[in-house]
């Protein structure tokens, strides 16, 4: 009898688990998340990384809750574990730059280091190289 009562909660809880699953499931099928671009931020939700994956180590800011152009032309944003806002290397940057321009410098983004002080971070290349392969739309 109390195997039986054991194996009841057991299924109980399975079922309870597997609806809430199906909901969640539901839910997000009808919710459209838009990947981050130049004018959509980076989130835990559109890139499927953590908060912490989205902070790098020694980097003054997060990368989550910024957007490519934030990331790439606000000065006071840093994003790179040295400290440096892209702007800072990257002087060519500047007002009027665009998504069209800088989606035509991902290549050289993608392949060269950071002036020679070191790669560029892995996830900046994952995140651009992505937006690159969905045609730098937002």
């Amino acid at each position: 009898m109390k195997n039986g009562i054991v194996l009841i909660s057991i299924i109980f809880m399975l079922v309870v688990v597997m609806v809430g699953c199906q909901n969640k499931m539901v839910g997000y099928q009808n919710k459209e998340v838009k990947k981050p671009g130049w004018k959509t931020p980076v989130t835990t939700e559109n890139c499927n990384l953590s908060s912490e994956e989205l902070h790098l180590k020694g980097a003054p800011d997060s990368i989550e809750g910024k957007t490519f152009e934030q990331i790439i032309l606000d000065p006071d944003i840093a994003v790179r574990p040295d400290g440096l806002s892209c702007g800072e290397c990257h002087d060519d940057m500047g007002k009027g730059f665009s998504a069209t321009d800088f989606c035509k410098q991902i290549e050289s983004f993608l392949t060269t280091d950071q002036d020679g002080a070191g790669p560029k971070p892995q996830i900046l290349k994952n995140l651009f190289s992505e937006w690159r392969k969905n045609g730098c739309s937002d």
